[in-house]
């Protein structure tokens, strides 16, 4: 099966990371005004966990698989235009407005050249 994911998709997923991280700082300024045995706890743990799943590029051990990580295997997969290598859009046009084939969906005209008037 072809992967059909977007540049959009993928923008929106990069600002969904960024948006856990907002309020995982919060979260995380919430538990640090609590015992300090749960801060160490939640620090240890649930936070350390989610933190290094997000990017990898935190305080805590592990870069395994991180949603991060994730957002780049998804960019490759984005479908390149045949004419021009921009991204598609999520109705399979072309983004790019230059390019021949931005009125023409590719899955319309999969090889052929766009009709130019």
């Amino acid at each position: 099966m072809t992967p059909k994911v977007t540049a959009a998709q993928v923008k929106r997923f990069r600002e969904i990371i960024g948006e856990i991280k907002e309020l995982m700082d919060e979260a995380k300024g919430i538990i640090r005004d609590g015992p300090r045995i749960t801060y160490e706890r939640a620090k240890a743990y649930p936070l350390g966990h989610i933190y290094s799943s997000l990017d990898g590029d935190s305080e805590y051990l592990g870069e395994n698989c991180t949603l991060d990580a994730i957002a780049d295997e998804l960019e490759d997969a984005v479908t390149p235009c045949k004419k021009c290598g921009s991204p598609l859009d999520e109705d399979q046009f072309c983004t790019d407005e230059t390019c021949p084939f931005h009125e023409i969906s590719q899955d319309d005209e999969p090889d052929t050249e766009p009709k130019l008037s």
